[in-house]
């Protein structure tokens, strides 16, 4: 009995670190949550396993040469938020010249933009609200990043679940969704109220939302 006690406390700690932010990423999450704080919505979450997705992102982009552009993979983006950072140098450095506070600064400047009032993005051309729009969204509930490096420059990835910029959502406020029916109710099979795959835009900070 002591010994299962004591296998299950080690667990515990265990899954404990996993999700606990690690060092090199300190300021991460509060930056996104003092935000999220200033419009009431709820804190992020470190999430262990949207890091191993974001790290793996930002090392495929380091070994194209820092190049800096979205994931494709379709299942990333049905279920999953991205955001990216990239610097660079006219010369080669060691280790990384941006910190977590000036990731999450440079995201979030892209607030300036955004119209709260209205909940409408006025970015000039050029110019977007989409990095932003995903650090406030309000049903997203976990964060997880990534950096890597290649010869003069850096990449930092963020992960976000349930992700943000849904095609016909506000980022917060949005009213309850309405009850539906079963399907056994409404006198069809379960294959026909299953909603079909949405599909991609070109935009990378627009999905549409699956019918209800």
């Amino acid at each position: 009995m002591l010994r299962f006690l004591l296998a299950l406390s080690l667990l515990f700690a265990t899954t404990v670190r996993a999700q606990t932010e690690p060092e090199e990423y300190r300021g991460m999450l509060a930056g996104h949550n003092t935000l999220r704080a200033k419009l009431g919505i709820a804190p992020l979450a470190w999430s262990a396993e949207r890091a191993v997705g974001a790290q793996a992102w930002a090392s495929q982009l380091a070994a194209q040469g820092c190049a800096l552009r979205y994931s494709s993979d379709p299942s990333r983006r049905e279920t999953t938020g991205e955001n990216l950072l990239k610097a660079w140098s006219t010369t080669a450095y060691d280790g990384f010249k941006r910190t977590p506070a000036a990731v999450v600064e440079r995201w979030s400047s892209e607030g300036l933009y955004y119209n709260h009032a209205e909940q409408r993005c006025q970015a000039p051309e050029g110019r977007q609200c989409g990095q932003y729009l995903q650090m406030i969204w309000e049903t997203t509930t976990e964060l997880g990043c990534g950096r890597a490096r290649c010869a003069d420059g850096e990449i930092w990835v963020c992960h976000y679940t349930p992700r943000g910029n849904q095609e016909g959502l506000k980022p917060y406020g949005n009213p309850p969704p309405e009850p539906v029916a079963p399907p056994e109710v409404l006198g069809c099979a379960i294959e026909d109220a299953m909603p079909a795959a949405s599909p991609a835009l070109s935009s990378p900070h627009l999905i549409p939302v699956p019918a209800q």
